[in-house]
């Protein structure tokens, strides 16, 4: 029923609409006068359709707005079927977006000009195209410089869940980066050049843009979704679809604020202006559509129009590339290093290591994942053990792109602590810690411990799996 939406009339009066309020709209200050920032991409999804279908439903579509006047806009995905869940360039010139063409093509990533000029194919994989982000620059040893990357959020097969996936701006260069046995959700990029992450339960994620340095970043009281980041270098996401959380980039496992409440509404895509305001899309309950509105003292309605469910809202302004990064991750190379200076810190005070307190060994678990997403065992399978230098310390070298937990255990073959998440190493990933669930804003010791004063045990590795060079 959705193909019947205003498509038609969109065709029919694109060419008029771009030209009569497009280039008033995308044109450049004048006389030294800063623009009014009132110019948003949004995505618009019909009403009554599901708006949190990984698939735009059919009539979905990019519109450039002007403002709380609803005749004020233009439709710039006219010959799309879908289109939707757009990000801006950081020069604020460009569009990527997931669309279809017709309704029976896989959705896709696509790259268009802010006026919706020249629309091309990014990437069709992997399979499934769920959301996409521009990134910062990588460089690896083999780049002649460094090269901007957008990341993907999408699934290889139906019923596995997403992950994300870098590639060029040309397409090329397809890797994944993220291995969670749960899927990995909402793409952000922040400012100091990592991509956040939600697991679909009650944890936010951040890692390298290669998949190096997976790591915990803020724990949610339900599935935290859509995030953002302020200019005060908060990151605010959606808790519980009626809640807006605010946590601290620098300390965000120890900081915590909430700042809106939807009551028996629900909250989606929030976003920053250049002036600090904070943008999201609202609606009072579930007869509602979803409309943008100002966050404050109260909600001040931008627009919200009956016929659509307005989400995504993006400020058409340029922005700060994210901090680039360098990569040693190697292909070719089929294992990686953990390595930890002393297991018996933990928070910020040294653990009892006497008695059955003392650590004998770790465990490494693996996590089991079938075709169809799903965790064989949710605790894991042994992949393997190795015993624990007496100052606490021990280095892995373990198979790369495999979700792994630790696990310390006592003499008897206790255990005495666990990860609650899973991580895993790239090829030819060094990545260490400096205790087990020891304070993040911690600085190591200035020691040499016993650990890495010889080569790293192996665990889940046979002969014929060691490094290759690529």
């Amino acid at each position: 029923m959705f193909a019947r939406c205003n498509i038609p009339i969109a065709v029919a009066h694109a060419a008029v609409l771009v030209a009569t309020f497009v280039s008033a709209a995308f044109a450049g200050p004048k006389d030294g006068v800063r623009a009014p920032e009132s110019r948003l991409i949004v995505t618009e999804i019909p009403a009554g359709a599901e708006v949190d279908s990984e698939l735009l439903p059919l009539g979905s579509r990019i519109v450039v707005r002007a403002g709380a006047d609803s005749v004020s806009r233009a439709v710039l995905t006219p010959d799309f079927s879908s289109a939707g869940r757009s990000d801006v360039s950081f020069d604020g010139k460009r569009i990527l977006f997931v669309g279809r063409r017709k309704p029976g093509d896989p959705q896709a990533v696509w790259e268009m000009g802010i006026d919706g000029s020249s629309p091309r194919l990014v990437t069709t994989g992997p399979r499934h195209c769920i959301s996409a982000v521009y990134l910062s620059t990588i460089y690896t040893i083999d780049s002649a410089k460094p090269a901007l990357q957008i990341a993907v959020c999408g699934r290889t097969r139906p019923g596995d869940p997403p992950d994300m996936y870098t590639c060029r701006l040309d397409g090329s260069r397809l890797r994944r980066i993220t291995f969670a046995p749960g899927g990995a959700f909402d793409p952000l990029a922040l400012g100091d050049g990592r991509l956040l992450f939600g697991d679909g339960k009650s944890s936010l994620f951040t890692v390298n843009t290669d998949g190096t340095d997976v790591f915990i970043f803020a724990k949610s009281a339900g599935i935290p979704t859509m995030a953002c980041e302020t200019r005060e270098r908060e990151v605010v996401f959606v808790e519980l679809r009626n809640r807006l959380v605010a946590v601290s980039s620098a300390r965000s496992l120890t900081t915590r604020r909430v700042v809106a409440e939807a009551g028996d509404g629900a909250f989606l895509s929030p976003t920053v202006l250049a002036d600090g305001r904070l943008l999201v899309s609202y609606r009072s309950d579930d007869d509602a559509t979803f409309g943008v509105c100002l966050v404050g003292q109260s909600r001040e309605v931008v627009f919200d129009s009956p016929d659509w469910h307005e989400v995504f809202a993006k400020p058409v302004r340029p922005r700060s590339v994210p901090a680039g990064r360098s990569s040693s991750v190697r292909d070719g190379r089929k294992s990686g290093v953990l390595y930890c200076l002393d297991a018996y810190l933990t928070g910020t005070t040294r653990a009892d290591a006497t008695g059955d307190r003392r650590i004998a060994r770790v465990r490494v678990m693996c996590a089991t994942v079938s075709s169809g997403g799903t965790v064989a065992d949710p605790l894991g399978t042994v992949l393997g053990e190795i015993p624990v230098e007496s100052d606490g310390s021990f280095a892995l070298e373990v198979p790369a792109r495999m979700p792994l937990r630790l696990l310390t255990l006592n003499g008897q073959g206790d255990v005495l602590r666990e990860m609650q998440s899973w991580l895993w190493v790239m090829p030819n990933e060094n990545r260490g810690c400096i205790g087990c669930h020891e304070d993040r804003e911690l600085t190591p010791t200035n020691r040499f411990v016993r650990a890495l004063r010889t080569p790293p045990r192996r665990v889940g590795l046979d002969t014929e799996s060691r490094n290759a060079e690529p």
